[in-house]
């Protein structure tokens, strides 16, 4: 289980509220009037953590021992629940290339404040949702398969990847084509803020947002002209 943070419990549940209370004053919904109380007694609560566990001490020892090692590196896979281990030195290497295009990462001198756009992205990723073009696309994997079974589908099924795609993508042309669709909805009405302030919030979001990373070697940043992403690599060693 991950880790319980009552600050982000709490953050979660007051966002909850807050947007609870717009879709009231739009008289979109009907809330409880106790609805504030009984969020206030969710946020004191750690559900999910500790009881029984299907692990035997050999696996839990041997789980020990990966996570202690210093020769690999286990990560989260991308979308899925499964985990990936990879060779530290090869992992290592392969981040710092990333890092070498100085078209898209800038070294600083400074660490910037730690997930300053987290909030904000959480926002604007509710607001844009709806406008997003939905024919040519899949919710889950279990509607994926559910096509495949009802429609029998011709001709050849194939899956094509993207080489580091969050890097390559072309930002700037991005944020115009959302700005399109939020703006000029065939049905929807734009939402109550103009045009250019979500510009502006789109671009924070996507050119100076800070990350880590684990080497902990150097420090980056954007944004520069011509720069799609900022990263901020922490010099306090692996996160």
């Amino acid at each position: 289980m991950p880790k319980f943070r009552k600050t982000d419990k709490t953050a979660e549940l007051e966002l909850l509220y807050r947007n609870l209370c717009e879709l009231h004053k739009d008289a979109k919904i009907n809330m409880n009037p106790d609805v504030k109380e009984q969020l206030q007694a969710e946020s004191t609560k750690h559900k999910g953590v500790g009881g029984g566990s299907l692990l035997t001490a050999e696996l839990r020892q041997a789980a020990k021992e990966l996570r202690e090692s210093k020769d690999i590196v286990i990560h989260r896979a991308d979308k899925s629940d499964l985990f990936v281990i990879l060779n530290r030195s090869d992992y290592f290497d392969k981040v710092d290339s990333l890092f070498q295009d100085s078209s898209k990462f800038l070294q600083i001198r400074r660490s910037p404040i730690p997930t300053p756009t987290y909030q904000l992205a959480k926002q604007l990723n509710d607001l844009i949702t709806p406008y997003i073009p939905t024919l040519h696309s899949l919710r889950s994997t279990d509607e994926f398969v559910d096509i495949l079974r009802n429609t029998a589908p011709q001709g050849k099924l194939a899956s094509l990847d993207v080489e580091s795609l969050f890097s390559n993508l072309p930002v700037e042309e991005t944020i115009q084509i959302i700005l399109q669709n939020v703006f000029n909805h065939n049905s929807l009405p734009p939402p109550k803020l103009p045009r250019d302030t979500l510009e502006k919030m789109l671009r924070v979001c996507t050119k100076e947002a800070p990350f880590r990373c684990p080497s902990g070697r150097h420090e980056l940043v954007s944004p520069v002209p011509g720069v799609y992403f900022s990263m901020w690599i922490s010099v306090k060693g692996p996160s």
